[in-house]
């Protein structure tokens, strides 16, 4: 995929969600690495099948998006000097946008 079309989703958002994105087989780089994971610094690739679930498991996360605020917080990344989550803020707007652009794709 050219950076034309590529999908930019806020890391936070991907760290949230991320434990129901592992349920979904995927390929890294090149098709030869196979995961459960997302690739941060490369390529994640789906395919078949997984392409679906990927699909069904985005949907139902939009589904919980949809009655939250229009800015909310979430729990990141767990700060172990201070020994608590982060806690970032999100805009609902441009959440649903991510999550459905990626959709789309599907």
């Amino acid at each position: 995929m050219t950076s034309e079309g590529a999908i930019l989703i806020d890391d936070s958002l991907i760290q949230y969600i991320g434990n129901t994105i592992k349920w979904v087989n995927s390929h890294w780089n090149d098709f030869s690495h196979f995961s459960t994971v997302i690739n941060y610094y490369g390529i994640t690739f789906f395919e078949g099948a997984e392409i679906s679930e990927l699909e069904l498991i985005l949907e139902n996360w939009k589904n919980i998006f949809e009655v939250a605020p229009e800015e909310f917080l979430l729990k990141t990344d767990y700060d172990l000097e201070e020994m608590s989550f982060t806690r970032e803020k999100f805009s609902k707007i441009n959440t649903l946008k991510q999550l459905e652009d990626v959709v789309q794709q599907c």
